[in-house]
């Protein structure tokens, strides 16, 4: 029996729809399976690899996305979220009421420039540091948290690819100072 182009193609078509039906079932399936907790960390791409990747979902929504790293100063080591969007660097550690003394929060941007933060909403008192492309330490400033406007603004005259925000007090515990490299992996 020969089959015309026509049935030929009405086959193919019929089989596709059938494939893909079959394939997005499955990842529903896969997915409210998964509800609140950890997604695999190659089934999202992020600008660099990190340590370890946080991911809550609801539904099929990712809800909570926290790419976590660390940035080490000498023997002194913060597990720190890595900050890439535009949405995540306007909240930045607004509104948290602690932060433990070995966490902290890195900037990354996608080429160097003057950075400058505002502690609006910032309910605690940070160390603000800025590194440049080499890694190395271009400026620190303790910031004050601020819950009402006029907040001051800090900022760094030395260009930046990352910034690390931390518990204010730690660079001189740690003896952090401009110049010093960080490791940041």
């Amino acid at each position: 029996m020969k089959l015309s182009k026509t049935h030929l193609a009405i086959i193919i078509i019929l089989a596709i729809i059938i494939i893909l039906l079959f394939t997005r079932s499955n990842l529903n399936t896969s997915i409210n399976q998964n509800k609140d907790i950890d997604i695999p960390v190659d089934s999202v791409t992020k600008k660099r690899e990190c340590i370890d990747r946080d991911y809550r979902t609801k539904g099929n929504q990712i809800i909570w996305n926290l790419c976590i790293s660390k940035v080490c100063f000498k023997e002194n080591c913060f597990s720190v979220e890595l900050v890439e969007s535009e949405q995540e660097k306007e909240k930045g550690l607004m509104f948290r009421e602690s932060l433990d003394k070995d966490k902290g929060m890195l900037f990354v941007y996608d080429k160097e420039s003057k950075q400058s933060f505002w502690m609006e909403n910032t309910l605690i008192p940070l160390d603000i540091i800025w590194i440049n492309k080499d890694n190395k330490i271009v400026y620190i400033v303790t910031a004050e948290s601020c819950k009402k406007d006029p907040c001051e603004i800090y900022s760094s005259d030395e260009e930046a690819l990352y910034v690390l925000e931390i518990n204010a007090g730690l660079t001189n515990d740690y003896n952090i100072k401009i110049g010093d490299i960080a490791v940041i992996r």
